[in-house]
């Protein structure tokens, strides 16, 4: 194999492995998240409050990931990739927030 080719498919298992990693963070639309989901509802048996539980994990876990971003780029860890952790940050807050205004609304218009 030529060295090029040694270097592509070492960068491409690299970024494979990242994006598993990523995905199962405990995220809830991720599969880190359902995960999560599924072993809070094995200990109690209630599925509503196992999601909406996991939902606030990923929250919580986005709010630890901006606060990263920042200390990285305080303390100029990885000059690159700071905006880029915290732009992901941000994006798992959001997404937590959507689903639990979800969820909100649910049981607003359910009683």
């Amino acid at each position: 194999m030529s060295l090029y080719f040694q270097f592509m498919l070492s960068y491409c298992a690299l970024i494979n492995f990242l994006y598993a990693g990523f995905n199962l963070l405990p995220i809830y639309p991720y599969d880190g998240g359902r995960i999560l989901r599924s072993i809070l509802w094995m200990r109690k048996k209630e599925y509503k409050n196992a999601t909406i539980k996991s939902i606030y994990v990923g929250y919580y876990t986005g709010i630890v990931v901006v606060a990263l971003g920042f200390y990285f780029l305080i303390e100029k860890f990885f000059p690159f990739y700071n905006l880029g952790i915290i732009i992901i940050g941000f994006y798992f807050i959001s997404v937590s927030r959507t689903y639990i205004k979800q969820i909100n609304e649910f049981n607003s218009t359910k009683t």
